[in-house]
């Protein structure tokens, strides 16, 4: 359990009291949990939440993260939720866990735009304020940071004089406030300090660049970016993935996101009767065909298995043809009548089953067009036609 036993003097000179986290290693966890909550048992929730954040803003996880950003970024979402589970085995355990799995700005920042709450931390190290979604409209927080370490500075009057901003709003990320609504839980801001009525804003001392028309006052700048958020109506998108929180306002970045995550994707499939291949490219299910059933039929199957009598073997066509045109070469039709007769024999075993019908008719033209220059030589000559038996 924690405990309140320490008294903190700011760089502006104002007093607070500072409640105590565990040193768990979830310290950054158990302050916003209390903060949130009531109490800092509910770290796990925190986690998931960061966790939901992170699925629709990778840019804070590969950015703000250590774990997002080891190993080239090659590690996923998905690495980053089983890693944290087994640190939240740990802790339950009483064992350490890795500092990857320590509580960080991308979750800082994934905290303060989800509630819409201005995260504000006071570094002892640096004697200087820093500050989360300085715009939160539902309220403020503020913790300790001691290098390594979070604590909770427990209800001050006010927000800090002055901070340093880390540039990570909710407009700053420009998602739609119903995909941030569809992401929370319910929870009941028992230590969430509320702004007072006359106060306008934190000031921010690094002085972040803006550009703006200085043509127009600020406050028509103000008024006619909130009426073009008033008129656009966006349609929320959600992954219908079993378990995964993705949310976008956005079709393409959804289709985006069940390629890379899901790897969902049109998948071609090939026509061939008795085959299951199957490719997300369509030009590979077509190679696929032209390399693996080019002697297929593709087009009207007959069904029917083609009797030896009624029917013309290909190879013995293609030597009946080479024989007709060799006649001036004076080849001896006794060799190659055997020739068609061994081929014969060959097309009985392979037993073919069928023809493509257009091949047959060709083939048959061909055939007839040749017997009859070998007949009409044949007479001439005085040699017999060689036979295809």
């Amino acid at each position: 359990m924690f405990h309140t036993s320490t008294k903190l003097c700011d760089c502006f000179g104002t007093i607070y009291n500072v409640r105590h986290m565990p040193k768990s290693g979830y310290c950054g966890f158990h302050a916003l949990a209390y903060c949130l909550t009531g109490t800092e048992v509910c770290y796990a929730d925190i986690i998931d939440d960061c966790i939901k954040v992170f699925t629709n803003i990778p840019e804070l996880f590969r950015l703000r993260t250590t774990f997002g950003s080891l190993q080239d970024s090659s590690l996923n979402l998905n690495d980053y939720q089983v890693f944290m589970d087994d640190a939240t085995h740990k802790v339950h355990s009483g064992l350490p866990i890795d500092t990857s799995a320590w509580c960080e700005e991308g979750h800082l920042a994934a905290i303060a735009c989800l509630y819409d709450i201005a995260v504000c931390i006071y570094s002892a190290q640096d004697t200087k304020w820093y500050v989360f979604n300085e715009t939160g409209r539902n309220g403020y927080v503020c913790l300790l940071s001691t290098g390594g370490h979070f604590d909770v500075i427990e209800s001050p009057d006010s927000p800090p004089n002055g901070a340093d901003t880390h540039a990570i709003t909710r407009s700053s990320l420009g998602t739609n406030d119903d995909v941030w609504v569809s992401l929370q839980r319910d929870y009941s801001f028992n230590f969430v300090n509320k702004f007072s009525e006359d106060f306008e804003r934190i000031t921010i001392l690094n002085n972040p660049v803006m550009v703006f028309n200085p043509e127009i006052p600020p406050t028509q700048h103000t008024e006619s970016t909130q009426k073009h958020a008033g008129k656009q109506q966006k349609t929320i998108h959600r992954c219908d993935a079993i378990g995964c929180s993705y949310v976008t306002d956005d079709i393409n970045r959804l289709q985006m996101h069940n390629v890379r995550v899901h790897r969902k994707a049109k998948v071609y499939f090939c026509d061939v009767a008795g085959c299951c291949y199957s490719n997300i490219r369509k030009y590979r299910v077509a190679l696929h065909k032209s390399q693996q059933h080019s002697k297929t039929i593709t087009g009207n199957y007959s069904g029917q298995v083609v009797n030896n009598s009624e029917s013309v073997n290909l190879t013995c066509l293609h030597d009946m043809q080479s024989l007709a045109s060799s006649k001036a070469r004076k080849i001896d039709t006794e060799t190659a009548s055997s020739v068609c007769e061994s081929n014969s024999t060959d097309y009985e075993q392979s037993s073919v089953a069928s023809l493509h019908t257009n091949t047959l008719r060709r083939s048959k033209r061909i055939l007839n067009r040749d017997d009859r220059g070998i007949e009409n030589s044949g007479k001439s000559t005085g040699e017999e036609n060689p036979i295809c038996v």
